[in-house]
């Protein structure tokens, strides 16, 4: 029986409209929707899930069926969020069917909860409320939220950190710490939850994900005071997340205070506290000042037998060899590119940092010289010589490295084998490495060539990031091409707009009143770009969250209009008659 019902619902067919599914739900006999829907309702979410959908919203649409259980409701809609968030459906056509209307399904349940769920506090198990934030976008969850907590649901400490890792990971701390109270006032035994593992971990990542925005790193110090306030007392996992968002706003002097002032506080610097301050020393423009304490974590890498600490100090001694040294030294060994007298086994970062050592030390000496390390350099890989060498080789970044050396010695023989290399047999091409090839054609002002990388790349369906349009502005402005310019800069970012250097390298054009004027224009074409499309959003957006529209099963009948005195009634009495002229006299009394 199911299964004709199911076709009559659907007539025959694997969707259909919210409108068309109501009214062949309608069209069912009284008794039938009454007992049976439960029954209809457990074989499409087996059956069909693709279409237990619209037919919940048909269900429960008002008027309902007068049996109509919330409970069922809320039990299903935790079983097809459950098969949304599967994704190892073995039937293809349901998979196909489920993405089709998998955006539906966030806003149906909001406007079901809305309706029906929300009296019942306790309704929805904690998996569906859990699953149902998993399936959202951070825009859909906020207004979930906000409905879940005006409706007073009861959302239990485990799910609530789960909401708070979300909020976070949007970089919305405020919320986050919203929930985090949250979970704190429902923890039976406050003290061991809130420093238990779970909230520690997500405390952490509230801190850490408040600076996806620079500009919020005055906000940590409140973040941590709310966080002492809920009676979460600061670990080694806390101070070195204060750490870290101290060195990445440059506060270097906060950052080491707090590092000193670890030891009256019981703690102990772990790895990845030094490991933090020396990146933030590498990365620092006078990074030598800090070489005592580079040199201590170099002691402390030995000393502990960490080989990504000797990495990191590996990188800091790079980038100091890189800001002192002009040339370097030539190569010491004509055998290999590894010494195979380390002491700890180096991990892939630590390879990648002597192999471009080597690269920087042969393109100092001679092209041939360069070319013989690349060579070198494919022999190993292809003969697996060295795991580590073979792991990083899987990875563009070492080719992209070779190919940047033979782009700044204008030896783009060399660098199109690199490419096509990596075409045939190494890892594929990415961004990086069309940007390094066409940057290495329009500094040589070989316009064509640089635009025919461009055309590669998007060929093979790689999309431009921000340095890509940079390379193409730059080369541009240098070739004089001003009507180019104004179709590349309305994709250029403005704080990429205002960088210094590229400010000087449009100043260099010679008809600097067309610059402007195509400036302008790219401007006003950039505008209306982001006008349209935020447009389209929202409009898209009021479409998916609408409730389904259901016209009335019944219209009422239209009588015939006058010309001039509206509808045509048929009077009660005949005009001028008896009991019209006596009905009329009695009207008057």
């Amino acid at each position: 029986m199911c299964a004709d019902w199911s076709a009559r619902l659907f007539n025959n067919g694997d969707t259909a409209e919210a409108n068309q599914t109501w009214r062949n739900w309608n069209a069912f006999d009284p008794e039938t929707r009454e007992n049976y829907w439960p029954h209809l309702l457990i074989y499409l979410l087996d059956k069909f899930p693709h279409r237990a959908l619209p037919f919940l919203q048909a269900l429960t649409h008002k008027p309902c069926v007068e049996s109509l259980d919330v409970t069922i409701i809320a039990d299903a809609f935790e079983h097809l969020a459950r098969t949304y968030m599967d994704k190892s459906l073995r039937n293809v056509s349901q998979r196909y069917q489920l993405q089709q209307n998998e955006p539906a399904f966030v806003p149906t349940f909001y406007h079901v909860f809305r309706e029906h769920l929300s009296p019942h506090t306790q309704i929805c198990s904690q998996d569906l409320l859990l699953c149902v934030a998993r399936l959202a976008n951070i825009e859909e969850f906020e207004r979930l939220f906000d409905l879940f907590r005006e409706s007073h649901a009861c959302i239990g400490k485990n799910v609530l950190l789960h909401y708070v890792n979300i909020f976070a990971k949007a970089g919305d701390f405020r919320q986050a710490l919203v929930c985090l109270k949250m979970a704190a006032g429902r923890a039976k035994f406050r003290p061991n939850f809130i420093n238990g593992d779970k909230f520690r971990w997500s405390s952490a990542l509230v801190l850490h994900r408040s600076m996806v925005n620079r500009e919020n790193y005055h906000e940590t110090t409140g973040i941590v005071a709310t966080l002492v306030d809920l009676g979460l007392k600061l670990d080694i996992l806390l101070y070195n997340v204060i750490i870290h968002n101290a060195m990445k706003a440059g506060d270097h002097l906060t950052a080491f205070k707090v590092f000193n002032a670890l030891d009256a506080n019981g703690l102990k610097p772990d790895v990845i506290t030094l490991s933090t301050l020396l990146h933030g020393c590498t990365v620092m423009s006078d990074s030598a000042k800090h070489h005592d304490f580079a040199d201590y974590c170099a002691e402390s890498a030995i000393e502990m037998k960490d080989a990504w600490l000797a990495a990191d100090y590996l990188y800091y001694q790079y980038v100091r060899l890189q800001f002192t040294s002009p040339r370097v030294n030539p190569l010491s060994s004509e055998d290999g590119i590894l010494s195979e007298s380390a002491f700890m086994d180096p991990p892939p970062m630590a390879v990648y940092i002597m192999l471009q050592l080597e690269i920087l030390k042969a393109a100092s000496v001679s092209p041939e010289r360069l070319w013989s390390l690349y060579e070198k350099f494919t022999e190993l890989v292809h003969t697996q010589h060295d795991l580590v060498l073979s792991k990083l080789a899987r990875d563009p970044i070492i080719w992209n490295a070779f190919l940047l050396a033979f782009c700044r010695a204008r030896n783009f023989e060399h660098a199109s084998q690199v490419v096509q290399k990596m075409s045939s047999y190494g890892p594929s091409p990415n961004v990086y490495t069309w940007n390094i090839f066409m940057q290495g054609f329009f500094k040589t002002e070989q316009i064509q060539a640089a635009e025919r990388v461009y055309e590669i790349m998007r060929a093979r369906g790689i999309a431009p990031d921000q340095f890509t349009y940079e390379v193409l502005l730059r080369g541009y402005a240098r070739a004089q091409h001003v009507s180019k310019i104004g179709e590349v800069i309305e994709h250029v970012s403005q704080e990429k707009q205002d960088d210094p250097k590229l400010l000087a390298d449009l100043a260099r054009v010679h008809d600097q009143r067309r610059v402007l004027y195509e400036l302008e224009k790219a401007r006003i074409r950039k505008e209306e770009r982001i006008r349209l499309e935020k447009e389209a959003k929202e409009y898209r957006d009021r479409v998916r969250w609408a409730p389904p529209k259901f016209a009335p099963l019944v219209q009422p009948k239209e009588a015939p209009l006058d010309d001039k005195a509206g509808p045509r009634i048929k009077p009660i009495f005949a005009p001028g008659s008896a009991l019209a002229l006596q009905f009329k006299s009695t009207l008057k009394r």
